[in-house]
């Protein structure tokens, strides 16, 4: 209990003006934003969600590996209690948003060289060294103020071209004031050099950076259980019988182990609805595989099982990523660059009630196309199949070739 007193003290007294007047500032913000009753409704379902075991968990793990990283730092003799403050800093700042941006790493390929390389930029340099002297309480909270108030306006002002005046004018008044900031750090860098020029203003420094770089594996760790996670998760939707679906699981963790973004791409190609027994497994695995190495071209060829145990075949651009099977449906959805792409097949239904705005022919195929739809910006266009059915492909205005391409390549077979 005393050392826990003893932390917070230190925490307290290392905290300069600058750092308590955000502080401050954000406190008043959250009063005023809780005050809201229609923020405040949603507080029950943000808490649920946080204390969620998903997030827990893995939560904790973060929590206790980074005690296991200060731990070995401070035997080490590069930690101490004066650098509790940007410990906490750090973890607030980089270390939890990292957390919750696990989910999003599988997007960018370059996510980890990206946020080990922020640290040695010039806009932390920069950044870090400004902030390095700072002025009277009343003048940081003034200050603060002013820096938020024109980063509001200038976000705002992006959102219309006819802003564009105003949003340089607050751009050149943002410049100026980190320009007064850097005048005054390197005038107080000429009278008091000694208060910066030591061995701990260079450790304050590093300090973020290590930490980033030494809780990056944690993050891909935890990437890579979430991918396995959901594909786990599809499998036993999917696949009714437990041993299939733990054969199949296990197949692929053999193949793919810890490489993260290899899963990515074999998964965005697997078609768990192709397989039906055990025997199907490997010769899925290795379709997959094929279809990833044929990704450098821009179209991918696939076929899908339909509701009559028929396989609808179709290309399609490969930058599309397929989001959901369904073979009671006969339904595939993809996501495109652009938004939302659904394949489906119908029985006729729409004859007489729908909205015509083209009637075209396709290779060798006939086909209508519906008038678009404003609230779900998307267009659709439907062909006729045998067995009474109909082809239904939707998707946005620009991914109007790709919508088309299915159609004149679409089969069932």
């Amino acid at each position: 209990m005393n050392f826990l007193i003893e932390l917070i003290n230190y925490f307290i007294n290392s905290l300069n003006t600058r750092e308590i007047a955000i502080i401050i500032l954000l406190i008043v913000f959250l009063i005023v934003i809780f005050s809201i009753k229609s923020v405040r409704k949603l507080v029950p379902g943000i808490i649920r969600l946080l204390f969620s075991i998903k997030i827990v968990i893995p939560f904790i793990g973060m929590v206790l590996y980074i005690s296991l990283i200060l731990f070995i730092l401070y035997s080490l003799g590069f930690l101490n209690l004066n650098l509790i403050k940007d410990v906490v800093f750090w973890f607030l700042i980089v270390s939890i948003p990292l957390f919750f941006a696990a989910n999003e790493i599988k997007k960018d390929k370059s996510f980890f060289k990206r946020k080990a390389a922020e640290f040695i930029g010039v806009t932390t340099v920069i950044g870090f060294f400004i902030n390095f002297y700072t002025f009277d309480l009343f003048i940081e909270i003034v200050l603060q103020i002013i820096l938020f108030g024109l980063i509001l306006l200038i976000a705002v002002s992006k959102t219309d071209e006819k802003y564009k005046p105003v949003e340089k004018l607050f751009s050149r008044i943002l410049i100026i004031i980190f320009a007064c900031l850097v005048m005054f750090f390197i005038f107080n860098l000429f009278t008091n050099p000694n208060e910066l020029i030591n061995i701990n203003t260079v450790i304050t420094f590093v300090l973020p950076g290590i930490l980033t770089i030494l809780v990056l594996p944690f993050i891909y760790f935890l990437a890579l259980y979430i991918e396995y996670d959901s594909f786990y998760v599809r499998l036993k939707l999917i696949l009714k019988k437990p041993k299939l679906h733990k054969y199949v699981f296990k197949e692929v963790f053999k193949k793919y182990n810890f490489d993260l973004y290899g899963l990515i791409d074999f998964l965005s190609k697997f078609r768990v609805f192709n397989i039906q027994d055990s025997e199907d497994v490997i010769k899925e695995i290795l379709n997959a595989e094929k279809r990833v190495k044929s990704k450098g071209s821009e179209t991918s060829y696939s076929s899908f099982k339909t509701y009559s145990n028929l396989l609808m075949t179709f290309d399609y651009p490969d930058k599309w990523i397929i989001d959901y099977e369904n073979t009671d449906f006969s339904g595939v959805y993809f996501n495109s660059t652009n938004g939302d792409i659904r394949i489906q097949i119908y029985d006729i239904l729409y004859e007489g009630r729908e909205k015509i705005a083209e009637i075209g022919v396709i290779g060798n195929k006939s086909y209508r196309r519906l008038e678009y739809d404003a609230q779900s910006d998307s267009i659709a266009y439907i062909t006729p199949l045998s067995d009474e059915k109909e082809l239904y492909v939707r998707g946005t205005p620009e991914d109007r070739q790709g919508l088309l391409h299915i159609l004149e390549t679409f089969e069932l077979k």
